[in-house]
């Protein structure tokens, strides 16, 4: 497998330390997870990485070989968080789950598959539990029964057909 690792340039970059560490972390989490979930050796990945002015690490898998992964403009970078990243998003490219994919995706299959990203970040880092994996099974049933209460008319075929969005603003649910 081959790694392709561009940082870009913006006001407040990294310093050679710190483009050190990320890439180290990135090519050690990813052919961990290549590793374990099989993938090629051929593939090619192809990662961007940025500063951003949250206060988390953000990432998303646009294709099979380009991930894009935004760092915090933080004092020090949260290794357990980068590598959970890279666990997560490496599972998006086994599972052919990315911006880019030629087959339409439903709400459902789309919770199916971050779902099982997460898990699989989770059981790679447990010291590291992202705050977006913490709904309990009582609030998404709580969550669910609001949604059908609000649009009795709202069929399971039609909350497939749903967009995020507009589930959450059917169940007047604040996250």
């Amino acid at each position: 497998m081959k790694l392709n690792i561009v940082f870009l340039k913006s006001a407040k970059g990294f310093t050679k330390k710190e483009k050190r560490q990320i890439k180290n972390i990135i090519k050690n989490a990813t052919y961990h997870a290549a590793k374990f979930l099989n993938l090629r050796d051929s593939n090619i990945i192809n990662f961007t990485v940025y500063r951003f002015c949250k206060n988390y690490i953000g990432a998303f898998t646009q294709a099979e070989d380009l991930i894009y992964i935004s760092i915090p403009r933080r004092k020090k970078i949260n290794e357990k968080e980068l590598k959970s990243t890279i666990y997560h998003e490496i599972h998006h490219v086994k599972r052919s789950y990315f911006g880019y994919s030629k087959k339409k995706t439903s709400l459902f299959d789309a919770l199916f598959s971050e779902g099982l990203a997460i898990v699989f970040a989770l059981e790679k880092v447990p010291e590291y539990v992202p705050k977006w994996s913490k709904y309990t099974k009582k609030f998404i049933e709580k969550w669910l029964l609001k949604i059908k209460k609000h649009n009795h008319k709202l069929t399971a075929e039609k909350l497939v057909n749903k967009s995020t969005k507009a589930l959450l603003k059917l169940s007047k649910v604040k996250l």
